[in-house]
């Protein structure tokens, strides 16, 4: 016995074809305003996550098993459809720098792109520096301060430590431009002047005269601060042959600043004399 048709499932050519609309399931539509939506949604999801307050949990709450599952960390990430340089140009356009960290802490992908973006930091951890991680994280730096992270439990790292962690940056950050160290040896500066030719500006601390044999290999530095102590933790003496070795090398230098620099007397005459011959 056969059965009629249902009304319903008939075709009806006079009814009009329904408009197929972009769906995220489908990779050969992806529509890349949503995508940049979905991009801005998610950093702010993310900020709001940081700000919001936590409650403590108790026995009469579930397991965390049980809990909801939290619509940022399981919901698809769309932003991996975006290239990297679609990301960077949307980060590059975030007004507070804070906020770049606060990003790189969304995944993996993320910090790296954020890290690009970041020209200057403090390093605090040296650790940090000397595991390749500072390099990876900040590729794009050109201006790095890595006094503090010299100074441990009120000791300083030996020269052969400094040494080998400038050695780390230098390979790393090539693009450096100003940097401020500590009791660096002659060859971490060979390193950083083979490495870094685009270095203007140089700060150091605790630091000898012939440590400054490795200043006259960097051919574009033109600012030189030397501070020869600080209380409760060093105090260097760079003398006149310390002067004779940047008046000779140092062919660039604009300016030459000395904190609590003591030994000196001679030399700076001849500094002062050679750059006048320079300058003519």
């Amino acid at each position: 016995m056969s059965s009629s048709p249902d009304k319903n499932s008939i075709f009806d050519p006079s009814k009009p074809k329904k408009k197929r609309h972009w769906s995220w399931s489908d990779p050969d539509r992806v529509d890349p305003h949503e995508a940049l939506k979905h991009v801005m949604l998610k950093m702010r999801l993310h900020s709001l996550s940081n700000s919001g307050s936590t409650t403590p949990h108790s026995e009469s709450e579930p397991d965390s098993d049980s809990f909801s599952p939290n619509p940022v960390s399981t919901a698809p990430d769309f932003t991996a459809m975006l290239s990297d340089e679609l990301l960077l140009n949307v980060f590059n356009r975030i007004p507070d720098a804070k906020q770049l960290f606060s990003n790189s802490l969304v995944c993996k992908r993320w910090c790296v792109l954020c890290g690009k973006l970041i020209p200057s930091i403090k390093l605090l951890d040296w650790e940090f520096l000397e595991s390749g991680r500072l390099s990876y994280r900040f590729p794009n730096l050109v201006d790095i301060n890595i006094v503090p992270a010299s100074i441990i439990k009120e000791d300083i790292l030996d020269s052969e430590a400094i040494d080998k962690g400038v050695r780390i940056l230098a390979e790393g950050c090539r693009n450096l431009r100003r940097i401020a160290l500590m009791n660096v040896s002659e060859e971490g500066l060979n390193c950083l002047a083979e490495e870094c030719e685009l270095l203007q500006e140089m700060e150091l601390h605790y630091c000898g005269d012939f440590a400054l044999r490795g200043i006259t290999k960097c051919q574009n530095l033109q600012i030189l601060k030397l501070i020869g102590r600080l209380s409760g933790v060093y105090d260097s003496v760079v003398s006149d042959i310390g002067m004779t070795i940047l008046a000779q090398g140092c062919r660039r230098l604009l300016k030459l600043e000395l904190v609590d620099v003591r030994g000196v007397m001679m030399g700076l005459r001849q500094l002062g004399c050679v750059a006048r011959c320079w300058r003519s």
